[in-house]
């Protein structure tokens, strides 16, 4: 089986537009993630999770995950 590896530029601003009014710390619990570390991904200072993404897709309505994109531009690469 190859594993391979989404490779996307998450823009921390789109993040926290789909948060929306929901607050930072219940939508860190919700993800299963700290409120500092929530604070750190949308400020740009940590990368996302895969898995931690997935969940914000679904807790957030979005159905692509381009659409927390720059230009909706990915490359997937072997790892």
């Amino acid at each position: 089986m190859c594993d391979q590896v989404l490779q996307i530029e998450i823009v921390p601003q789109k993040l926290k537009t789909a948060r929306g009014n929901r607050s930072p710390s219940q939508t860190a619990r919700q993800l299963g993630i700290s409120y500092q570390y929530l604070n750190m991904i949308e400020n740009g200072k940590r990368d996302v999770p895969s898995e931690v993404l997935v969940k914000m897709c679904k807790l957030y309505g979005v159905q692509n995950i381009l659409d927390l994109t720059t230009e909706g531009e990915k490359f997937l690469l072997s790892a």
